[in-house]
């Protein structure tokens, strides 16, 4: 009797799954990707497309560049000192006749 009330429960869990695994509705692939692709040639360079017209609509307010807070700002970054320049391609093969090698301190164990 126990084990047919086992049974009975897996029976259950497994037709529950199944049913709302099967009886979902699909998702609308507008929702997604939050463009409307109706007049779009979604064909090579498409997605391109679509930015570029909506980039095209874009309009910004340049009044913002005009107010004092803006005008307030200062460039505080710190100069970049020029640094050495590594090998030319670091994945070539290390000629060892070209390479200078810093010398190893060894120490000896007291």
């Amino acid at each position: 009797m126990k084990n047919l009330l086992i049974v009975a429960i897996i029976i259950a869990a497994i037709g529950g799954a199944m049913y709302v695994y099967l009886e979902h509705e699909p998702v609308s692939d507008d929702l997604l990707t939050g463009v409307s692709m109706s007049g779009i040639n979604t064909g090579v360079g498409g997605d391109q497309l679509s930015i570029l017209r909506t980039l095209q609509n874009l309009v910004i307010d340049t009044s913002l560049f005009e107010k004092k807070v803006w005008k307030t700002f200062y460039d505080s970054g710190h100069e970049i000192k020029e640094q050495p320049v590594s090998r030319p391609n670091p994945f070539a093969p290390i000629n060892l006749s070209e390479t200078t090698f810093a010398p190893i301190a060894t120490t000896t164990a007291p």
